[in-house]
């Protein structure tokens, strides 16, 4: 199959992955929140969201990060030839940064330690570890939904493109 065949269906695989299956799925007793990839800036901002919901203000970060996506997703159809190759690893590269993200912020303290006093530092430190230990129990109620999957194929093929593509023009140009 030629890589423009296969660069269509990679871009399907991402936008259905990306748009209409959960990413992430929390699951606390009869509590469970689904979230789409889209919502990974609004979740990256505040982790916290996982527990609570994205809430009401959340489609300030989301809308833009939406439409992002879509950007990308389109792009190594509507970019010029020589910038494909960029557009085609952009789906990939995305992920790969949203994840890290969302790692780097979940580790970070929930309340910021002011060295005022030794009594407001202990309480800080105190609140910081309960939250630390709620967040391991989140930590092992978080899935990931079919959405990383499917898009991760997509992403993956896509990217695969790039390489296909170079290997037969090298072989080309011999």
């Amino acid at each position: 199959m030629h890589s423009r065949h296969i660069a269509p269906l990679a871009q399907v695989l991402i936008f259905v992955g990306w748009f209409t299956l959960d990413t992430l799925r929390t699951n606390l007793g009869a509590f469970g929140r689904d979230f789409h990839f889209y919502d990974m800036a609004a979740i990256i901002a505040n982790p916290r969201r996982l527990q609570l919901g994205l809430g009401d203000n959340s489609s300030i970060i989301t809308v833009p990060f939406a439409i992002l996506c879509l950007a990308l997703i389109l792009a190594p159809a509507l970019v010029p030839s020589r910038f494909v190759t960029a557009a085609r690893m952009a789906p990939l590269a995305l992920m790969l940064i949203c994840g890290a993200f969302l790692y780097h912020m979940a580790q970070q303290d929930l309340f910021a330690t002011n060295h005022s006093a030794d009594f407001t530092t202990s309480l800080v430190q105190l609140a910081n570890a309960v939250a630390r230990h709620g967040g391991d129990l989140l930590a092992r109620h978080i899935g990931i939904g079919a959405g990383t999957w499917v898009a991760g194929a997509g992403a993956l093929l896509l990217a695969y493109t790039v390489t296909r593509e170079r290997k037969f023009a090298t072989q080309a140009a011999q």
